[in-house]
């Protein structure tokens, strides 16, 4: 599919712009997820921040990559290139699944547990399993981050 935007401003590709802001964002999203996921006290005062970073970082991913579809068309095809472009679609699903869990865990946490909070056993088992999965979600986003940001160097410096 054709992309309808020029992907440039004064004639240089916005891909290592936006790149910058989701470089930065998805760990941010990532820390807060983690933080929120394992200290009681912080996910009261991140409430709906997170999902809130996580969204905006999610939409910058999702943008960084049409933005990198659009300069990969307009750059000589290596085998770095391709590296990054494969890398850079396993980003897309990182970056979804970090605002599906993000939003998970605070709808637990500001909804759903203060219903139930009369079944100890559950909650405290909800509690365990969504943190050990917002932790693991939390480093797989990071990790992704620097192993798509290492192949995008690589493509360009490379």
């Amino acid at each position: 599919m054709e992309n309808i935007i020029d992907w440039e401003l004064w004639g240089i590709p916005l891909h290592p712009l936006l790149v910058h802001a989701t470089v930065v964002l998805i760990p941010l999203a990532a820390l807060m997820l983690g933080v929120s996921a394992v200290w009681p006290a912080a996910a009261r005062k991140l409430t709906f921040l997170t999902p809130l970073v996580a969204a905006v970082a999610c939409g910058f991913a999702l943008v960084t990559h049409t933005s990198g579809e659009w300069l990969e068309e307009r750059v000589r095809e290596t085998a770095a290139v391709e590296r990054h472009a494969s890398d850079a679609g396993v980003m897309n699903a990182v970056a979804i699944a970090l605002l599906l869990v993000a939003v998970l865990l605070w709808a637990w946490q500001t909804i759903v547990r203060r219903r139930i909070r009369d079944r100890a056993m559950l909650v405290r088992a909800v509690d365990i399993v969504l943190g050990i999965i917002a932790v693991l979600m939390a480093i797989g986003a990071i990790v992704a981050v620097v192993i798509v940001g290492h192949s995008g160097a690589a493509a360009t410096w490379g």
